[in-house]
């Protein structure tokens, strides 16, 4: 997906995209946002939120013509460059992360580095 500039912010692949557009649906419409929040042992963790009012610094990153992702802002130099993908495994399901700035992850896996 690219930015209004045509600059490649992160790839969302398709079953990410098709459990965005669920999480979407199920949530009447509003959007999601991805962010980082300070969390764990190797300092970083991404944070996905539903919200009906993104805020205004949010970039916006159209996934799909139905399907709209908000990046908090000072949080996109991290995730330029990132995949998004949604993974099932019979014991968890969710949306998981690679990130080919990421340097390290912490023992449990709960965070990681840049």
């Amino acid at each position: 997906m690219k930015d209004k500039n045509n600059q490649d912010i992160l790839t969302v692949t398709a079953k990410a995209e098709a459990s965005l557009r669920a999480i979407i649906q199920k949530h009447n419409g509003a959007s999601v946002r991805l962010s980082l929040k300070r969390k764990g042992c190797a300092a970083l963790s991404y944070m996905m939120s539903c919200v009906t009012d993104p805020c205004d610094l949010d970039v916006q990153v159209k996934v799909s013509g139905d399907v709209t992702l908000y990046i908090q802002s000072n949080a996109l130099m991290f995730i330029i460059g990132l995949t998004m993908d949604y993974v099932e495994d019979g014991v968890r399901s969710g949306f998981v992360f690679h990130n080919p700035k990421e340097k390290g992850r912490c023992g449990c896996g709960s965070s990681f580095y840049v």
